[in-house]
């Protein structure tokens, strides 16, 4: 009997466990532009996403709404994650970097993770590879997903890894996009970019602003600059070229699967 899983299903009531104390170290206004790019895609007979770096499924169970509220359900999800301890906290981690690390090093991620995922309704299903990007992705189809989601191993060589190998696997007219891009490379001192950007996060110098380096640099080195609305960006795939996504005027819907203080927050940080 796996007692985590019995305490996971009564505690949740059978529903996504989503505690703001254990899953979020800020609201993440990204489900909003998430929910956003599957509406784009409406219509398709089979939505294909891809996710990179899934922590407790949070962002699975959006692109699951997303496909329920704008194609009927039609679509399947894939999640990239190895679900193991990859880095050490610094001294001058977040409280929830070191929440983060705690709760991947006790197994407890996984559980909520395979809760979470269990609540997937899509009509293609949910298949969770549990490897690390460099050995699950070259293992996967050129050009097979309509969706990739960047949101993996921070530090510079595996965020590089990553967004190389999605503009592989990203299909004509789908959409490559990630998160956590706080600040771009054109704003940074190149110098201390360099030095930093494999670590996880740093704090920008004479600010109290904590940032990724390791997607900062990425991104410029892979993309470009772009442009980003509370640190998430996308862009779709053109023949060769790869056009700029904005989410100025789009409607702010936030999945159902979360609590409503944590729906609360999310709108009141995208009025910011």
């Amino acid at each position: 009997m796996d007692k985590t899983a019995d305490l996971l299903t009564l505690v949740s009531g059978g529903e996504p466990f989503l505690d703001k104390g254990v899953c979020f170290g800020s609201p993440r206004p990204c489900h909003v532009f998430m929910m956003d790019l599957i509406r784009r895609l409406s219509g398709k007979p089979d939505i294909r996403v891809l996710e990179i770096g899934s922590w407790l499924g949070a962002s699975l169970l959006t692109w699951d709404a997303a496909l329920a509220k704008y194609n009927d359900g039609k679509g399947a999800l894939t999640s990239v994650d190895p679900h193991n301890p990859y880095f050490t906290p610094p001294v001058e981690a977040t409280p929830f970097e070191r929440q983060f690390a705690r709760i991947m090093e006790t197994g407890l991620a996984y559980d909520i993770f395979r809760h979470n995922t269990g609540c997937i309704k899509a009509s293609g299903g949910f298949t969770h590879l549990r490897a690390g990007s460099k050995n699950a992705l070259p293992q996967l189809r050129d050009g097979h997903f309509d969706v990739v989601y960047v949101d993996g191993d921070h530090r510079y060589s595996a965020a590089k890894f990553d967004l190389m190998e999605a503009q592989r696997l990203l299909a004509d007219g789908g959409y490559l996009c990630g998160d956590d891009l706080i600040i771009q490379a054109e704003d940074c001192d190149p110098e201390f970019l360099a030095e930093t950007r494999e670590q996880e996060s740093v704090r920008m110098p004479d600010t109290d602003i904590r940032f990724f380096p390791g997607v900062t640099a990425a991104v410029a080195e892979v993309l470009g600059p772009l442009p980003t609305r509370k640190g998430f960006w996308a862009v779709q795939k053109n023949g060769s070229k790869w056009d700029a996504v904005t989410f100025d005027d789009i409607e702010a819907e936030v999945p159902n699967h979360f609590p409503d203080d944590i729906r609360d927050a999310i709108l009141k940080d995208l009025a910011e």
